[in-house]
Formats: C-alpha cells, sequence, structure tokens
C-alpha cells in the first residue's frame, strides 16, 4: 500500500488496522487474529506473493471460506513462525554447550592444578622427611583430593543434567520441523514437505 504523505509509525499501524478491519467486515469474514493477521498483512503489504493471491482471492468478489483463509495463513506464517522457534531453540542449545565448554574448561585448570600439587609433595618427599612434615604433605594432599573429587561428582552431575537438556531441545526441535511439513488442516504433507522431498530426489 502507497502512502501520499508522511505519517508516524503508530498513525501507519491504526491506518492498516482499520483498513483490514473494514475489509474483512465488507467480505464477511469473521475478525478472529488469524484472520486479522492474514489482512493486515495484506494491506501492509508486508509478503508480495502473499499479497497478490489475496488480492486475486479478493477481486473474484467470492465468499472467502475458512478452509482458503487457512490455507493462506498456513503458506504464508505457519513457516515463519516455525523458523523463528527453530531459531530460538537452536540459540538455547548454542548457550547450554557454551556453558559445558566453559565447565570442562574449568575442571581441566583444576586438574591441572591437582597435578601441580602432586609434583610438589612428590619433590618434598624423601627419606629424610621428618614424621610432621610428613603428616602435614598427607593432610594437604588428602584435602586436594577430597576437592577434586568433589568437583569431578559435580562436573558429573552438570554434564548429565546439560545432556537431557540437549536431547529435550533437540526433540523439541525436530517436533517442530515435523508440525512445519503437515498441513493442519487435512494432517498431510505439505508443499515445504514436497519441495524437500523433491530436492531430495534430485540429488
Amino acid at each position: 500500500m502507497l502512502w501520499g504523505y508522511n505519517v508516524s509509525r503508530q498513525e501507519r499501524a491504526e491506518i492498516l488496522a482499520k483498513t483490514a478491519m473494514e475489509l474483512m467486515a465488507e467480505r464477511h469474514i469473521a475478525p478472529t487474529p488469524e484472520n486479522y493477521e492474514l489482512f493486515y498483512a495484506f494491506c501492509a503489504g508486508e509478503n508480495p506473493e502473499a499479497a497478490r493471491l489475496l488480492a486475486e482471492m479478493l477481486a473474484g468478489k467470492r465468499a472467502l471460506t475458512p478452509a482458503q483463509l487457512a490455507g493462506l495463513r498456513e503458506r504464508f506464517f505457519r513457516n515463519k513462525a516455525s523458523e523463528k522457534i527453530e531459531a530460538d531453540i537452536g540459540i538455547k542449545i548454542s548457550q547450554t554447550l557454551e556453558a559445558v565448554l566453559s565447565k570442562l574448561q574449568a575442571a581441566g585448570e583444576d586438574t591441572a592444578a591437582y597435578g601441580k600439587t602432586l609434583s610438589a609433595v612428590t619433590s618434598e618427599l624423601d627419606a629424610e622427611t621428618a614424621p610432621e612434615a610428613l603428616r602435614q604433605l598427607v593432610d594437604g594432599l588428602l584435602v586436594a583430593t577430597q576437592a577434586m573429587e568433589t568437583r569431578a561428582q559435580d562436573l558429573e552431575k552438570e554434564l548429565n543434567r546439560t545432556s537431557g537438556e540437549v536431547t529435550e531441545l533437540r526433540g523439541k526441535l525436530e517436533a517442530v520441523r515435523r508440525e512445519s511439513l503437515i498441513d493442519p488442516l487435512t494432517g498431510v504433507a505439505n508443499r515445504k514437505a514436497f519441495d524437500q522431498q523433491l530436492d531430495n530426489a534430485i540429488k
């Protein structure tokens, strides 16, 4: 839609909203949130292909059936929503893996520090080490070993938790992808699924 004068973003949104509602009322289309989204996008020209198809349907002066409207929403909006969900899940998986890598790096540093402690104790041990000094060395080594064991247990728990979280996120991602290939009205594969199968066959 072209604008012959300058308007603010809010004024433009108000005009588009009014135009969309008037158009739906004129064609006796139920003003549901889903239909409103479709007609608002049509009036705003946000999706040229969707606008072209809807314009052709409106030009025919025939009543638009709920199935036709659902088909347009499915074709032009559902995939967009699915892509956003997939992107959000992908970000969560990346953040989770980054957290794991950070903990593994910290664990590596702890292991290196423990190795230095062992080396220091070994270098101080000899046949002439006094019993009291030997006791202190053993006590220090015991404390370091217990701390290392605790950190290892914490890391194991964190890795198990993270593994479960990543598995759950991957399951959600796969579910969204499968859902994006199915038409909600008929329950059969949609155009996107057909295009994917065609690409696979060509390859």
